[in-house]
């Protein structure tokens, strides 16, 4: 539903479309008529967290601890979105939501062409800081969650009146856990129905595509080792080997060097550590904005060159 209720009718359902989770393990989503509550429980040490989203128009739910410091309430549809990252800008051109979007973090990473468009016709900005999303009255900044102490954290920032949302797609186990949490963005917007079809079609093409990689594999005996991130000092940032990077790989074929062992997160590890000879990788598999090129590498050693590298 879009807009505000004008006459509440408790025996309404206000939300038709609905999204149910398959993959996602972080994430526990119910429907209740006038309000939605969501309970995030980090795959890591962390507090769960919960977000109760209620329709514009409609009261709010007498619920046990309301205002507890890690129960977040908003008045859905939000109207005004900043991201905290661009990691999330396809998302929101996906659910439709790009117009939405009143101020943005990142320029140099900004791929999207419709923010893109925005930006340059003055409806979005890039200029990201808290001051901003004050002056702008920011309903609901998308964010990395990045720490198991973030929501204690943001105790201050809910002072000041600033509803953040800590995404946490990236400690999933597998990539369809990961692209599944497009449904709990959604949830914000009243876009389920178009997550739904996104989703759907997103989960049938990875399943489609990775059959037929099986296919393939099963007629040779090579799978490239592969290195995944980028260089952090004279580290290199790992994924675990329960992450969905981990499981991306294998998925594609390949052989990530971490399986075993380090779990979800990312941790650092020294390069002299990837050239012992069980553990050298046959490539790399990093992000433009991150530098990963055998270029950079080299510069820290000469023997860094020999690792090859995949980028976008």
């Amino acid at each position: 539903m879009d807009g505000r209720v004008d006459a509440y009718n408790a025996a309404l359902d206000y939300f038709p479309d609905k999204v149910a989770l398959r993959h996602a393990t972080q994430l526990r989503l119910e429907y209740h008529g006038h309000y939605k509550l969501a309970t995030f429980t980090p795959n890591v040490n962390g507090d769960t967290v919960r977000y109760v989203l209620v329709q514009r128009g409609t009261p709010a739910p007498a619920l046990p601890n309301l205002h507890h410091p890690l129960t977040h309430v908003f008045e859905i549809p939000v109207e005004r979105v900043s991201l905290g990252t661009m990691r999330y800008g396809s998302a929101a051109d996906l659910l439709g939501v790009q117009e939405l979007l009143s101020l943005v973090s990142g320029l140099r990473s900004i791929t999207t062409p419709s923010i893109l468009a925005n930006i340059k016709a003055g409806k979005t900005s890039e200029a990201y800081s808290t001051e901003m999303q004050l002056d702008l009255n920011i309903d609901a900044t998308m964010g990395y969650y990045s720490s198991p102490d973030e929501a204690l954290a943001r105790l201050k920032d809910r002072e000041l009146g600033l509803n953040r949302v800590g995404m946490a797609e990236h400690l999933e186990p597998s990539p369809l856990a990961k692209s599944e949490w497009l449904k709990f963005f959604a949830l914000f917007f009243n876009r389920e129905k178009i997550a739904n079809e996104n989703f759907d079609e997103i989960e049938r093409n990875y399943n489609e595509t990775k059959a037929k990689v099986q296919e393939n594999f099963a007629r040779v005996s090579y799978r490239p080792k592969v290195l995944v991130n980028y260089r952090s000092g004279d580290s290199w940032q790992v994924y675990g080997g329960q992450n969905a990077f981990a499981q991306l790989i294998t998925d594609a074929g390949g052989d990530y060097l971490f399986t075993e062992g380090r779990g979800i997160p990312r941790s650092l590890l020294r390069f002299r550590f990837l050239f012992l000879s069980s553990n050298t990788p046959s490539a790399c598999c990093g992000v433009v904005y991150f530098s990963c090129c055998a270029s950079l590498i080299s510069t820290v050693k000469p023997i860094y060159s020999s690792l090859k590298t995949i980028s976008d």
